[in-house]
């Protein structure tokens, strides 16, 4: 009788340990895939930053001068 607890005793260390470590195992994972999403937010942004710099320089003085040359009451 004595072996069959020290046998469930086992056991259950064992599926305790395995929980354990898959409870780490998605967190690991999740942490990655957060700093993932992070880099790619932040290289996203340098990209949009470096397409739209000359927009981004300019002030709406300049788009309402672009305006008027463009199109005239006339059109």
């Amino acid at each position: 009788m004595k072996h069959i607890y020290v046998a469930a005793a086992a056991i259950a260390v064992l599926l305790a340990a395995l929980g354990a470590g898959k409870r780490v195992g998605t967190a690991q994972c999740r942490e990655q895939i957060a700093a993932q999403n992070q880099i790619l937010h932040i290289q996203t942004i340098q990209k949009q930053g470096e397409i739209n710099a000359e927009t981004l320089r300019r002030g709406t003085d300049d788009i309402r001068r672009v305006l008027r040359t463009q199109y005239t009451i006339a059109e």
